[in-house]
């Protein structure tokens, strides 16, 4: 059985760099955006769904190969296959002179860090680069005028934007991202599932990686080649999303008047935008060559499963988002040792010093004496048992009275 593009590149990227299995899904996603650079979903109102894709990867530096699969694999192959790629790094004068100058307004943005982009729009020359990205990923600048360039005409846009950085930033973020700026308008991977990251990499044959690489490529020019305008969905497809359209913002709105400082509730309701833009991504996907592809109910599924992985995982990233606020405020950024410690005999109930090592990390002295002082606050005790004729060390939760 032929595999489609986003299983396809899916399974490459896994095969080559051992990072969560969303964020190469969100990787071929995003790429077929950029291929279906002029696409809209049929909405049967207004002028149509702009079908882009947002991807933000939020995971560990080093052994997470974010950057690695989105720079390596990704960027390079909308590089072979010659398409637009706006600068990652941009002043908002420059970039308004860009997109009039040239007439650049259709392509691709990646930025390898977004902690990069947030310690910038700190500086007060580039305040305003965050609402100017998010008008960027609108799909609408607003004019403006300016002291060097004068009056700048507003443009019409289709950006299709990708981003990684370590959970790290989170301690950058405030209410305001995620209710009204870029985090209202990307699709945060968390990589918080071990059992999702990818596994060994097998050894591949000279030249093979860039021999996918150029396949992929001429794969991508041919979506282009199709030129889909319009993608139209089935008659079940629809009430579906209408169905699921009328349930969130219900939902969202019951949340909201409960608590009017939450924010999952806007976030909540936006994902059902997210589901209709990756079904039909699925939908070009499995029909490529099709002028105006059909969004069947498989596709629907599948999307909406995507969506809500994310969902769960974008709840576990608010709660750390809560978590690393309140220890900036109170001065205590990183958890301490004993904390760290006791998290993790409470995870599991009980642990022997070897695999306290593995977990923690802490230096064997150091370790011993925090452990120690568990003990005698009360939080867990100390059991020894014999294994091949040596004393072993069993720490336990303290069981509450």
């Amino acid at each position: 059985m032929t595999k489609n593009f986003i299983t396809e590149i899916t399974d490459f990227i896994l095969q080559t760099f051992p990072t969560y299995k969303p964020w190469a899904e969100a990787n071929a996603m995003f790429l077929v955006a950029c291929a279906n650079v002029n696409a809209r979903l049929d909405t049967k109102r207004g002028p149509g769904l702009p079908i882009t894709f947002d991807p933000w990867g939020i995971g560990p530096s080093r052994f997470g190969f974010k950057s690695t699969s989105l720079l390596d694999i990704t960027e390079t192959i909308l590089k072979i296959a010659g398409f637009n790629i706006f600068p990652s790094r941009f002043s908002v004068e420059g970039y308004y002179k860009l997109i009039q100058n040239k007439g650049f307004t259709k392509g691709a943005l990646m930025r390898d860090e977004t902690t990069g982009l947030f310690m910038e729009t700190r500086k007060n020359y580039l305040a305003d680069e965050e609402s100017f990205l998010c008008e960027l990923l609108d799909g609408r600048l607003r004019g403006r005028v300016t002291v060097t360039h004068g009056e700048q005409f507003p443009s019409d846009l289709r950006v299709n934007f990708a981003t990684c950085t370590t959970p790290q930033i989170l301690s950058m973020l405030d209410t305001g991202f995620w209710v009204g700026g870029l985090g209202n308008r990307l699709i945060p991977i968390y990589f918080v599932f071990k059992e999702r990251f990818g596994g060994a990499i097998p050894v591949q044959e000279e030249g093979f990686f860039e021999g996918k690489l150029s396949y992929f490529a001429d794969k991508l020019v041919s979506m282009k080649d199709t030129n889909v305008e319009w993608v139209r969905m089935t008659e079940e497809v629809f009430k579906k999303t209408q169905l699921m359209e009328y349930t969130r913002r219900q939902q969202g709105l019951d949340d909201f008047l409960d608590d009017k400082l939450d924010i999952i509730p806007g976030w909540y309701y936006e994902c059902n935008i997210f589901i209709q833009k990756i079904a039909a991504l699925k939908a070009i996907d499995r029909q490529v060559g099709v002028k105006e592809p059909i969004v069947e109910l498989e596709d629907y599924v599948w999307a909406n499963q995507w969506i809500d992985d994310r969902y769960g995982e974008f709840r576990i990233l608010l709660r750390d988002w809560q978590e690393i606020q309140l220890r900036t405020r109170i001065g205590a950024y990183l958890i301490s040792d004993k904390e760290k410690i006791l998290r993790k005999i409470v995870k599991f109930g009980e642990l022997s010093d070897t695999k306290l090592n593995n977990m923690t990390h802490i230096p064997s002295e150091e370790r011993q004496k925090l452990l120690e002082e568990l003990v005698k606050e009360g939080h867990i005790k100390k059991d020894t048992i014999f294994s091949g004729g040596r004393p072993k060390n069993i720490w336990k939760v303290v069981e509450s009275s």
